[in-house]
């Protein structure tokens, strides 16, 4: 299925619209009418945005169930938070070594 980006949890999630957890989709307002929600795709949310350290986003990182999850707590947003922040580390390394990167040269018949 494919959504347009205005249409996500995680937009509105980084938009300050809604929390980093939800534990029913259905009965959060905000996006009760976003169609991974409406059509029962998604029934619980956990998301976090990942950014690079000089606070320039990367995207987001997020957990997703089909069904309500009323379990879900404040523990499970700090582990998608400490991955996000492992995330983070490691797009930047990838980019701060493709930033050195001018052109690779080609290896023929690898």
């Amino acid at each position: 299925m494919r959504v347009p980006l205005v249409d996500t949890i995680c937009r509105q999630m980084v938009m300050g619209r809604v929390p980093r957890r939800i534990p029913d989709t259905r009965a959060e307002p905000s996006i009760a009418d976003l169609p991974a929600v409406a059509g029962g795709g998604i029934g619980a949310y956990v998301g976090v945005p990942v950014t690079a350290p000089d606070g320039t986003p990367f995207g987001t990182l997020c957990c997703l169930s089909e069904r309500p999850r009323p379990d879900v707590g404040e523990e499970d947003v700090e582990l998608v938070e400490t991955l996000g922040v492992l995330l983070a580390d490691h797009l930047q390394r990838v980019a701060d070594r493709a930033d050195g990167v001018t052109a690779l040269p080609r290896v023929s018949g690898a």
